[in-house]
């Protein structure tokens, strides 16, 4: 796998982003700061350069299965987190669109499973932006350092 791949790692899922498109490829934001509405494509949104990459260092070279460096882009969200997220909202779109057609009362979820794994999917996207990241990262740092002090201070 060369250096270049892997390089935009969404934490919007794209699954989530083509939700908003009228063909799977772009969708319209709104630019605050500029006071307007274009066309964008959805592979430029919500994204950083290797957000999950693992820096090399934490990977063993010499354990017999190493560990990709862009594992949890590739292995844990796009082939687990992602695929099932986007099977849930597929078929939500469809069903909306069946009560469009139809106008017939179906819930929007047909287990309270399902439901419970599409709000586990939504709390993971949250998780996923780098701001709450960051809050957490921060707040972690704060108590453990405080943590010290109090273990120096006994000491």
């Amino acid at each position: 796998m060369g250096e270049k791949d892997h390089v935009k790692q969404h934490f919007i899922p794209v699954c989530y982003l083509r939700g908003f498109s009228g063909n799977d490829k772009t969708i319209y934001v709104y630019d605050k700061k500029m006071s307007k509405a274009y066309g964008k494509a959805i592979e430029h949104i919500g994204y950083a350069d290797h957000l999950y990459r693992i820096d090399k260092k934490y990977i063993n070279k010499e354990a017999a299965d190493k560990v990709d460096e862009n594992f949890y882009e590739t292995e844990y969200f796009a082939k687990n987190i992602e695929s099932a997220y986007n099977r849930i909202l597929i078929d939500l779109r469809r069903r909306a669109s069946d009560w469009l057609i139809h106008k017939n009362p179906t819930p929007a979820f047909s287990t309270n499973v399902y439901k419970d794994h599409f709000a586990a999917y939504v709390g993971i996207q949250y998780l996923r932006l780098p701001w709450v990241r960051e809050m957490h990262y921060s707040s972690y740092q704060k108590g453990r350092d405080k943590v010290w002090k109090l273990l120096r201070n006994l000491l």
